[in-house]
């Protein structure tokens, strides 16, 4: 489970989201005005110029997450139908684990020379 501060927007959408199916979850996400507003905050501070929001690019997000039921980890694609199963992590790993990063690497070797860019970004307790 994950924890947000509780007066955060993010700890409002967790609440909202917990309780729907997948779909409606989705849905949520994709509406989600806070999400829209952090994201093109985020847009705007980087390095990189950023694509007008009509735009026609090719981009899509690809996410891997360890289950809280079963303890494997999931290669989310935006471009496949459903979660890729990528195998068992033990209790006391965790998505930077040496297992799952070997996955990530070998997710990075397969679509090298494909021309990609992506970004990495850990949801993760401040210190």
């Amino acid at each position: 489970m994950i924890n947000a501060v509780s007066d955060t927007a993010l700890a409002k959408l967790l609440a909202d989201a917990i309780p729907l199916k997948p779909a409606d979850r989705a849905e949520l996400v994709e509406s989600s005005d806070s999400l829209e507003s952090a994201h093109q905050s985020a847009a705007n501070e980087g390095s990189s110029e950023v694509p007008d929001a009509e735009a026609d690019v090719d981009l899509h997000y690809i996410c891997f997450v360890k289950s809280s039921k079963n303890s494997h980890l999931y290669e989310l694609d935006g471009g496949r139908k459903g979660p890729l199963d990528r195998g068992y992590l033990k209790p006391d790993e965790d998505v930077l684990s040496e297992k799952a990063l070997g996955v990530v690497k070998s997710f990075i070797g397969r679509e090298c020379g494909k021309n990609i860019n992506f970004s990495m970004v850990a949801l993760a307790p401040s210190f």
